[in-house]
């Protein structure tokens, strides 16, 4: 009885000779006998497979139907020919081919949840770690972005030791991937970057996008609503809107650089803007994003908090105030005209932690007179922009320099502390030993908002005038 059990586990995992497809009893047809000698024949002369009249090879019905349809439209092959789904290539490490289609060919989870791995990230396998993956493969969704694998996955493939070093492939996928490779040859002649295909290094996507892959990988996610097209993926629809934000390329370049149209870079920068402020902003950016005692406890520096953090809450929030600069085409004349700066701009106010975490960004705001620092914060507390004052509690501390002096009774009525720099009194030369004192502790603790737009400013297009249509007042 175990003999018999055995051998019945052994016979359901045969495969089909022709297709490799593992079949059930029911669906495999023998290949022996003198009754089979038309079939072998034909699969001898079409496939170039060696099948003896004794053979305990199968096939499926699927391949079975191929010989009755020949012979019936009387266009049995007349002589061998060379087995190309066959084809057999060999390396030291090996080619990976799947086991079963009910498991992820990468991390051998079983279904059901489980999708085919499409052609063009079976091609990008073949290109980027030489492995050749059967059509049939699945692997689970986490594995995949848009089309291709993930760059993660690629390492967790070319870790694994259960490489087979042969496998097969049939007529359509050879002739399907010659083409792809083909038409990557002609398309590296045209395109220098591509998003797509897996050419650029960590420091070209950091160079480029100012991310990390795995960072860029993540981002993509929050791109609903693009989808994949013949002309460009949502790779490269992020791509253009990165390296817009990253280097400050004008539109002209960025379409020559990636072989697109300037219309299309365009729609690219102004579709990604629109999908990340509503996907991906609300959950980073805000006050509504992060708890209090979340910044509290993580963002808090103990220095800040044994410098002003003994009052009747304790511990206190202690955020940073400070506006920085975007400068513009003078669109909008007189309303961004900046006195100071002598130019058009806009003002976004920074609202950060003492260990620079970014906590929300409010604006951008005009930059006229009517505009100043104290204003801004006037009109924000006022008007409860992102609900701030269900956000901030009795004894919370903000530290801001001298341009939020009108803005103080204002805190003052809602229990906020502020720390400010001290003032030079009227008819002195210089501030005395406890004011000076107070000030550097002040400047000691706030340099972080000032760091805070020093990074953003290394997004170049913060960092030099461009168009208002970027700009959202």
């Amino acid at each position: 009885m175990a003999k018999r059990v055995e051998r019945v586990q052994m016979d359901y995992h045969l495969k089909c000779v022709i297709c490799t497809k593992r079949t059930k009893p029911k669906e495999r047809v023998p290949l022996s006998g003198i009754r089979n000698q038309d079939v072998r024949d034909y699969f001898i002369k079409k496939y170039h497979v060696h099948l003896q009249n004794d053979t305990n090879e199968v096939s499926c019905r699927k391949c079975r139907q191929q010989f009755y349809a020949c012979k019936r439209d009387n266009k049995m092959p007349v002589q061998p020919i060379i087995r190309t789904d066959l084809h057999v290539y060999e390396r030291h490490e090996g080619y990976y081919d799947n086991y079963t289609h009910s498991r992820c060919f990468i991390c051998v989870k079983p279904g059901p949840k489980l999708v085919r791995v499409r052609k063009d990230a079976r091609h990008q396998l073949f290109i980027d770690q030489n492995i050749l993956l059967s059509s049939g493969a699945r692997c689970c969704p986490k594995h995949i972005c848009g089309k291709y694998l993930t760059d993660i996955s690629l390492q967790l493939i070319k870790g694994k030791d259960k490489i087979r070093n042969v496998t097969t492939i049939s007529n359509a996928d050879l002739s399907n991937l010659l083409e792809h490779l083909r038409q990557k040859t002609k398309a590296a002649q045209h395109n220098r970057v591509c998003f797509d295909d897996g050419s650029l290094t960590s420091e070209d996507y950091v160079t480029l996008t100012g991310l990390l892959p795995e960072q860029f990988n993540d981002l993509v996610g929050y791109l609903k609503t693009s989808k994949n097209s013949s002309s460009k993926s949502k790779r490269t629809t992020l791509g253009v809107f990165l390296m817009k934000v990253k280097t400050g390329m004008s539109d002209k370049l960025i379409s020559t650089v990636l072989n697109l149209s300037k219309s299309q870079v365009q729609r690219s920068i102004v579709s990604v803007k629109k999908q990340l402020m509503k996907y991906f902003v609300p959950h980073f950016v805000g006050f509504q994003h992060i708890d209090r005692r979340d910044v509290i406890q993580s963002y808090t520096r103990t220095l800040a908090i044994s410098l002003f953090g003994r009052n009747e809450c304790s511990p206190p929030a202690i955020l940073a105030l400070g506006g920085t600069y975007i400068y513009i085409n003078n669109k909008f004349q007189r309303r961004t005209y900046s006195v100071h700066k002598k130019r058009s701009l806009v003002k976004p106010m920074m609202i950060v932690s003492t260990s620079g975490y970014i906590v929300s960004v409010l604006g951008p705001f005009l930059a006229d007179g009517k505009n100043n620092d104290a204003s801004i914060l006037n009109t924000v507390l006022e008007n409860n922009v992102e609900m701030v004052k269900d956000w901030v509690h009795n004894g919370d501390i903000f530290v801001v320099d001298r341009g939020f002096r009108d803005s103080l009774d204002v805190l003052e009525k809602m229990g906020i502390d502020a720390k400010m720099p001290s003032f030079l009194p009227k008819g002195n030369k210089q501030l005395g030993t406890t004011e000076a004192n107070e000030s550097r502790l002040v400047t000691k603790v706030r340099w972080v908002v000032e760091s805070a737009n020093a990074r953003l400013k290394q997004w170049r297009l913060l960092d030099k005038k461009h168009s208002q249509h970027l700009i959202c007042l």
